[in-house]
């Protein structure tokens, strides 16, 4: 029988001296735990201390029109906080998309990865607007969110991300492989005929085939790509890591 948990009690982020606090989290489960475990530290942006931030989608990441048997065999996530994490030895609810990215950031250790040129962030410190804000008071959650540029551009990283892998994923690299090969040749390209020898000769064989670009389509329209504040969080970013 699963256990009891109860709701994660937030402490105050008043700051009396001029503090500006945050709170940070570091999971603390390994690849393969059933439960995510994580724990909350108070820190003060004054003070240098490394962490990365996520940007993300509460909702659905995924587009689903391009797929096959679209509307029928797609089940789209909600952004419902129907999932939870054990937090302190508490419970903290959360999206099925923020699971997703949490569990694979349990299962790879990814948040403690080395960055080149920046100071290694060895406590794996992360900052995600869902769990590190105490969505249920709105006077924190004003001040935390005119914080936001301060918060992301004081990141060693921002990591984006985009999902879990779909159909069109992988397809969808390949293809973003081969446009990066094009653009280091020829840095602006403009072609009014897909099937024309300049065209053929940019991208070599095979031909990139109608599904493949229906694969690319699908995959830049995923919900990350079309939030506004994706603008900010990722010019703030001293460096930015995409997964899927």
């Amino acid at each position: 029988m699963e256990p009891f948990w109860e709701p994660y009690v937030y402490s105050s982020l008043v700051g009396k001296n001029g503090e500006r606090f945050i709170r940070v989290l570091k999971i603390l489960s390994k690849a393969n735990e059933r439960r995510l475990r994580c724990s909350l530290k108070v820190i003060d942006l004054n003070k240098p201390t490394v962490y990365d931030c996520l940007s993300y989608t509460w909702g659905d990441p995924l587009y689903h029109e391009l797929s096959a048997g679209y509307p029928s065999n797609v089940r789209r996530m909600t952004g419902d906080l129907d999932h939870e994490i054990e937090c302190d030895g508490k419970m903290i609810p959360i999206t099925e998309n923020l699971e997703d990215a949490l569990l694979q950031f349990s299962d790879t250790g990814f948040i403690s990865d080395p960055v080149e040129g920046y100071q290694e962030n060895e406590q794996g410190f992360i900052w995600i607007d869902a769990i590190c804000i105490n969505q249920k008071n709105e006077a924190e959650k004003n001040v935390q969110i005119a914080m936001m540029d301060q918060i992301y551009s004081g990141a060693r990283r921002v990591i984006a991300w985009l999902g879990r892998c779909d159909e069109h994923t992988h397809p969808a690299l390949e293809i973003i492989q081969r446009l990066k090969s094009v653009l280091s040749k020829k840095p602006q390209v403009t072609f009014t005929d897909f099937e024309g020898p300049e065209y053929q000769s940019l991208f070599g064989n095979p031909p990139i085939s109608s599904q493949q670009w229906n694969d690319y389509a699908a995959f830049i329209q995923r919900a990350w790509f079309n939030r506004v504040w994706v603008m900010q969080e990722a010019f703030l970013a001293k460096h930015i890591d995409v997964l899927c």
